[in-house]
Protein backbone atom coordinates (compact mmCIF):
# COMPACT_ATOMS: atom_id res chain seq x y z
CA UNK A 1 0.00 0.00 0.00
CA UNK A 2 1.05 3.76 -0.82
CA UNK A 3 2.76 5.54 1.77
CA UNK A 4 0.56 8.55 2.31
CA UNK A 5 2.45 11.00 3.93
CA UNK A 6 4.77 11.02 1.00
CA UNK A 7 2.29 12.37 -1.28
CA UNK A 8 -0.13 14.83 0.45
CA UNK A 9 2.87 17.50 0.75
CA UNK A 10 3.30 20.81 -1.06
CA UNK A 11 6.77 20.06 -2.33
CA UNK A 12 6.37 16.66 -2.73
CA UNK A 13 3.56 17.09 -5.30
CA UNK A 14 6.06 20.35 -6.84
CA UNK A 15 8.16 17.50 -7.54
CA UNK A 16 6.02 15.57 -9.56
CA UNK A 17 4.39 18.56 -11.20
CA UNK A 18 8.05 19.54 -12.07
CA UNK A 19 8.74 15.86 -13.79
CA UNK A 20 5.71 16.00 -15.37
CA UNK A 21 6.62 19.01 -17.03
CA UNK A 22 9.56 18.59 -17.94
CA UNK A 23 9.65 14.36 -18.29
CA UNK A 24 13.30 13.77 -16.59
CA UNK A 25 15.30 15.54 -14.26
CA UNK A 26 18.35 15.39 -12.61
CA UNK A 27 18.10 15.59 -8.55
CA UNK A 28 19.78 18.84 -9.24
CA UNK A 29 17.68 20.17 -11.08
CA UNK A 30 14.39 19.19 -8.99
CA UNK A 31 16.15 21.27 -6.51
CA UNK A 32 16.42 23.93 -8.56
CA UNK A 33 13.36 24.14 -9.43
CA UNK A 34 11.21 23.02 -6.17
CA UNK A 35 13.82 25.28 -4.38
CA UNK A 36 14.20 22.72 -1.95
CA UNK A 37 17.83 21.18 -0.58
CA UNK A 38 19.53 18.90 -2.66
CA UNK A 39 19.80 16.97 0.69
CA UNK A 40 16.45 16.95 1.19
CA UNK A 41 15.81 16.17 -2.42
CA UNK A 42 17.63 13.24 -2.40
CA UNK A 43 15.86 11.75 0.95
CA UNK A 44 12.20 12.37 -0.75
CA UNK A 45 13.47 10.71 -4.30
CA UNK A 46 14.93 7.16 -1.87
CA UNK A 47 11.29 7.17 -0.64
CA UNK A 48 9.42 7.69 -3.80
CA UNK A 49 11.36 5.08 -5.37
CA UNK A 50 10.61 2.46 -2.65
CA UNK A 51 7.01 3.51 -3.12
CA UNK A 52 7.51 2.79 -7.11
CA UNK A 53 6.83 6.45 -8.26
CA UNK A 54 9.56 7.47 -9.68
CA UNK A 55 12.74 5.67 -11.29
CA UNK A 56 16.14 6.59 -11.60
CA UNK A 57 17.91 5.89 -15.19
CA UNK A 58 21.30 6.33 -15.96
CA UNK A 59 22.36 8.37 -19.02
CA UNK A 60 25.80 8.20 -19.22
CA UNK A 61 27.45 9.91 -16.14
CA UNK A 62 23.83 11.35 -14.84
CA UNK A 63 20.99 9.78 -13.48
CA UNK A 64 18.00 11.44 -14.78
CA UNK A 65 14.31 10.80 -12.19
CA UNK A 66 11.76 9.77 -14.77
CA UNK A 67 8.23 8.47 -13.89
CA UNK A 68 7.13 4.84 -12.62
CA UNK A 69 3.79 4.26 -14.76
CA UNK A 70 1.88 4.58 -11.26
CA UNK A 71 4.05 8.06 -10.46
CA UNK A 72 2.80 9.59 -13.80
CA UNK A 73 -1.15 8.88 -13.05
CA UNK A 74 -0.64 10.04 -9.79
CA UNK A 75 0.92 13.07 -11.24
CA UNK A 76 -1.31 13.68 -13.78
CA UNK A 77 -4.36 13.35 -11.15
CA UNK A 78 -2.55 16.38 -8.88
CA UNK A 79 -2.17 18.24 -11.89
CA UNK A 80 -5.99 17.90 -12.32
CA UNK A 81 -6.77 18.32 -9.00
CA UNK A 82 -4.40 21.91 -8.37
CA UNK A 83 -5.97 23.34 -11.63
CA UNK A 84 -9.39 22.72 -10.42
CA UNK A 85 -8.47 24.29 -7.47
CA UNK A 86 -6.69 27.29 -9.19
CA UNK A 87 -3.26 26.24 -7.99
CA UNK A 88 -1.34 26.02 -10.77
CA UNK A 89 -2.03 29.57 -12.07
CA UNK A 90 -1.23 31.56 -8.44
CA UNK A 91 2.11 29.10 -8.70
CA UNK A 92 3.34 30.35 -12.11
CA UNK A 93 2.08 33.91 -11.16
CA UNK A 94 4.68 33.02 -7.89
CA UNK A 95 7.48 31.95 -10.42
CA UNK A 96 6.98 34.99 -12.63
CA UNK A 97 7.27 37.55 -10.00
CA UNK A 98 10.14 36.02 -8.52
CA UNK A 99 11.91 35.95 -11.47
CA UNK A 100 12.27 31.65 -10.91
Amino acid sequence: MLNKNILFREKIVEILLQLLKYGELTESEIAKKTDLSYSHVIKVLKKMIKEDIIAKEKSGRTQKITFSVKGSIIARRFKEIYGKLGYLENKEKEIVATGG
